[in-house]
């Protein structure tokens, strides 16, 4: 009687993979007329810009420059300063 013990490992070496690499990351978008913000209230905030869709991550305290047709929207809110 013959081993199948040498087919299973052909059979497995075929279809073994090498690990997926994820995709580039794209590069961030350009921003129009950036202006420095920075939230006012506790702690880190995650907010999206009312006109660019962008999704900004205020640290706490620091400013974080954001693509000027969004600021408008930030500084009515009363929770960021312009820098």
């Amino acid at each position: 009687m013959s081993c199948c013990g040498s087919n299973r490992a052909a059979l497995r070496a075929q279809f073994q993979h090498t690990p997926r690499t994820p995709p580039p990351s794209a590069p961030p978008p350009a921003l129009e007329r950036p202006v420095g913000l920075a939230f006012t209230g506790a702690g880190p905030l995650v907010a999206r810009g009312s006109v660019t869709g962008l999704t900004y991550a205020f640290p706490a305290g620091e400013p974080l420059v954001v693509d000027g047709r969004d600021v408008a929207g930030f500084l009515a809110s009363g929770a960021f300063r312009a820098t």
